[in-house]
């Protein structure tokens, strides 16, 4: 687990390197400029860790939460910070799916002859992943509570 937090940190260390200094910045003042995004960066203005943590659990592609994050007026402690919160989610489901099915992805084993002899090595290692999928809309409307009972409040442009 910890080989595997270390590449999701290193990742993200690169991926707001290169949304900082790869991208031009035409298309970072375009995705910026866009009312949505622009809603986006104010409200993680407000609180950056709260915000940013909700960011990288949402259910958004991978490429978003990465870069997306990083093209907003966070600083890189507080991304940094959201980007280990949510490896804390992470990271112990993604190292029990591999554990349980790394056979299966690296093509060692076929999922029908592990499907026949031991149907609960599917079941488990397909577990964490439903669960996320259950579990984080849910953590996710928990922590929204409070926002929405203050969205009114922030101005909507």
């Amino acid at each position: 687990m910890c080989m595997l937090l270390f590449a999701k940190t290193l990742g993200s260390i690169c991926c707001f390197m290169v949304a900082r200094s790869v991208l031009p910045t035409t298309r970072k003042n375009s995705v910026l400029a866009h009312p949505t995004v622009a809603r986006v960066d104010r409200i993680l203005v407000s609180s950056p860790i709260y915000y940013g943590t909700l960011f990288r659990l949402a259910l958004v592609p991978a490429f978003v939460k990465n870069y997306g994050l990083a093209l907003l007026n966070i600083r890189f402690r507080d991304y940094i910070t959201c980007c280990l919160i949510g490896s804390c989610f992470g990271v112990p489901a993604q190292a029990y799916l591999g554990s349980q099915l790394g056979d299966i992805y690296l093509g060692f084993r076929d999922a029908e002859e592990v499907a026949k002899t031991d149907p609960m090595i599917i079941w488990g290692g397909a577990a964490p992943a439903l669960a996320m999928l259950v579990l984080m809309p849910t953590v996710a409307k928990v922590l929204l509570g409070a926002w929405l009972n203050s969205a009114s409040s922030l101005p909507c442009k």
